[in-house]
């Protein structure tokens, strides 16, 4: 079989095997072990592919609006986010909240206050 691993390397996690499972190991198990290991690491430290989030005007100003009404401690409202997008009924900010819902950018927390996800970037 072809190594992957150089011998040090090899001897390396042999030895740390050995210590912190108190196992030996084959040369083939450690191959194995070390093969994977570093495949691991190279995950790590690859830069995340999060897609970017689009938001519309309307989803960015509630948005904005929840995130004031958290720094100010007081929870926002379906009546606020509808005056915020300048609809008097309600209903027409009950819609906009639940497509931000539907997408995954808003919920609520236990408590039942909104909340924003804390990866969409500010938009002040």
């Amino acid at each position: 079989m072809e190594r992957r691993l150089s011998p040090q390397a090899l001897k390396e996690l042999a030895e740390i095997t050995r210590e912190e499972f108190g196992e030996t190991m084959s040369e083939d198990e450690l191959e194995e072990m070390g093969v994977r290991l570093l495949g691991f690491f190279k995950l790590l430290a690859e830069p995340s592919k999060v897609p970017e989030i689009r938001l519309s005007e309307q989803e960015s100003a509630v948005i904005a609006f929840i995130r004031k009404k958290a720094a100010e401690n007081r929870n926002a409202t379906v009546r606020g986010i509808a005056q915020v997008l300048g609809f008097r009924s309600s209903r027409s900010g009950q819609r906009a909240l639940d497509a931000l819902i539907a997408r995954g950018l808003a919920s609520r927390n236990d408590a039942g206050a909104l909340q924003v996800r804390e990866d969409i970037p500010n938009l002040s």
